[in-house]
């Protein structure tokens, strides 16, 4: 979409300019104004990060007294002293200790959303977004996912006719083929979780309403949510061999890691993105083929969506998620074509080896893998034992290695995941031990005490098992 810098609301409805201004990662001020009043919400990189309005109910000391926060007293008192001192009722608030500040921090972000939350519902009226820097520097700013600030806004809609015509009802809808979009920070209720399970490639808008368990414009609010975000998509024609398969699970189970594991994770990879070839960042061997890429694409943007940052403190992490994923999309683009993957290997000049030759590459990789797993550089073995399982899909040593690299750089469900399947090739009592560890870093204590308690059953010399089962079965 070519997004006007000035037009109508009919024709852009206020979900559609937010996505593009994300999108674009535009920095400037949004104005919509309609003949009551004018609200402004102020861009930085693409985030919304503070609104302004001049209608009177606006206002924080008038949100301040609908919530309770304050009565009509303590109102009146700091409008008389704003008038006086010109200070902002926020910060006269405070110092009548009326507030604390930690109570105008929130009451303030709330004001913020109030004011966004209220455009959603609007299908008349005008915008203009005037790009550049921003005028001030906001102490209080929002720090929100684009998705879930759209969703809510959606949410707290009741214009049954905007949302009508915007998705109409012969649309098929599936899931979308972008991971960008798929997984991006979305809190969706169990409601909205329900209604994306009759999303399936096959039924009409019309018929997924018909079919689902609430009200019809409940259920319009979370398709057109959910259409809007690009979470879902209409059906279009892709080539088999690209297609993802994904279960609601895979979307919506967040990937566990302690905050410093992934933040030292994105700043090691990030330092190293401009020296590293596409295979390297992708971690697939040079022979793989697009469903394998595709699927590495999507775990990786899946790992590293920029959404991420919302979760962490760390301020600069926005920009190193959005680099990485940049680069890993520019990668994948190229490998996924065969002429514009041909080029690229002949350009790093890579050539085509013998299946002798691939052999004892295979075992150097595995042994590689390992010195690296043994001298602590788990991040690095892990390209290289995915690419050997490529190549060894019966190796339970090699996902065992991976498992506990996973387990060490903090990715603690791939690395339940993969110890799985090393089990279910070999379940010897090393690994059962292994798996116990893994799910006492998840938090999972009752499920590290069966694995630890059937390493045991399996080998009852196994010592370092029946240290943990005893550290554990005492909590």
């Amino acid at each position: 979409m070519e997004l006007p810098l000035r037009g109508e609301l009919s024709d852009y409805p206020i979900a559609k300019i937010f996505i593009e201004l994300n999108k674009q990662r535009e920095t400037g001020i949004l104005s919509v104004s309609t003949p009551r009043f004018t609200k402004k919400v102020y861009f930085k990189q693409g985030d919304a990060i503070f609104a302004s309005s001049n209608l009177e109910d606006d206002r924080l000391g008038e949100m301040l007294l609908k919530w309770g926060k304050i009565n009509l007293e303590q109102y009146h008192r700091s409008v008389e002293l704003l008038k006086k001192t010109g200070k902002r009722q926020g910060q006269i608030l405070v110092e009548l200790g009326y507030l604390t500040p930690k109570e105008l921090y929130q009451s303030v972000k709330a004001q913020v959303k109030e004011i966004i939350y209220s455009l959603f519902g609007l299908d008349h009226g005008e915008y203009e977004f005037l790009p550049g820097p921003l005028p001030t520097e906001e102490v209080i700013t929002l720090r929100m996912s684009m998705g879930n600030l759209i969703y809510e806004g959606i949410k707290r809609s009741s214009n049954w006719s905007m949302l009508k015509r915007q998705i109409p009802d012969d649309l098929i809808l599936q899931l979308s083929l972008n991971p960008l979009r798929l997984f991006q920070s979305i809190e969706f209720s169990e409601m909205d979780r329900k209604i994306l399970t009759l999303i399936d490639g096959k039924k009409t808008v019309k018929q997924i309403i018909d079919n689902s368990w609430v009200s019809p414009f409940d259920a319009l609010k979370t398709l057109y949510t959910l259409f809007i975000l690009e979470v879902v998509e209409e059906v279009k024609p892709v080539k088999e061999e690209e297609l993802v398969t994904l279960s609601l699970e895979d979307i919506f189970k967040p990937i566990l890691m302690e905050e410093d594991l992934f933040i030292k994770k994105v700043n090691e990879l990030y330092e190293k993105i401009d020296s590293m070839n596409y295979f390297e960042l992708l971690g697939v061997s040079d022979d793989a083929g697009i469903k394998t890429i595709t699927k590495r694409y999507f775990e990786l943007t899946r790992e590293f969506h920029p959404d991420k940052a919302y979760n962490y403190s760390d301020m600069s992490l926005k920009e190193k998620l959005t680099g990485l994923v940049n680069a890993i999309t520019k990668a994948y683009n190229v490998l996924k074509d065969p002429s514009l993957k041909e080029q690229y290997m002949k350009k790093l000049g890579l050539t085509t080896v013998t299946p002798v030759q691939k052999r004892v590459s295979d075992d150097s990789l595995l042994k590689k893998a390992v010195s690296l797993i043994k001298s602590g550089q788990h991040s690095e073995a892990i390209p290289l034992l995915n690419e050997y399982i490529k190549t060894d899909s019966t190796s339970p040593e090699a996902r065992n290695y991976l498992a506990l690299a996973y387990l060490k750089t903090g990715n603690y469900n791939l690395a339940e995941k993969i110890m799985k399947e090393a089990i279910k090739l070999k379940p010897s009592s090393e690994y059962y031990t292994n798996l116990g560890l893994i799910y006492t870093k998840m938090g999972f204590i009752n499920d590290a005490v069966k694995a630890f308690k059937t390493a045991l059953e399996l080998n009852p010399s196994n010592e370092k098992a029946r240290q943990h089962l005893m550290k554990y079965q005492k909590k």
